[in-house]
Protein backbone atom coordinates (compact mmCIF):
# COMPACT_ATOMS: atom_id res chain seq x y z
CA UNK A 1 0.00 0.00 0.00
CA UNK A 2 2.79 2.42 0.92
CA UNK A 3 4.54 1.64 -2.36
CA UNK A 4 1.35 2.44 -4.25
CA UNK A 5 1.15 5.80 -2.47
CA UNK A 6 4.79 6.51 -3.41
CA UNK A 7 3.99 5.78 -7.06
CA UNK A 8 0.99 8.13 -6.84
CA UNK A 9 3.29 10.84 -5.43
CA UNK A 10 5.67 10.25 -8.34
CA UNK A 11 2.82 10.98 -10.75
CA UNK A 12 2.03 14.24 -8.95
CA UNK A 13 5.72 15.23 -8.91
CA UNK A 14 6.00 14.35 -12.61
CA UNK A 15 3.14 16.76 -13.34
CA UNK A 16 5.03 19.50 -11.49
CA UNK A 17 8.16 18.70 -13.49
CA UNK A 18 10.56 17.54 -10.75
CA UNK A 19 12.71 15.00 -12.60
CA UNK A 20 15.28 14.54 -9.78
CA UNK A 21 12.57 13.71 -7.26
CA UNK A 22 10.74 11.44 -9.68
CA UNK A 23 13.90 9.46 -10.45
CA UNK A 24 14.74 9.17 -6.76
CA UNK A 25 11.27 7.88 -5.87
CA UNK A 26 11.19 5.50 -8.85
CA UNK A 27 14.49 3.95 -7.78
Amino acid sequence: MLHKILIKNVNIIDGLGNDPFQGSVLI
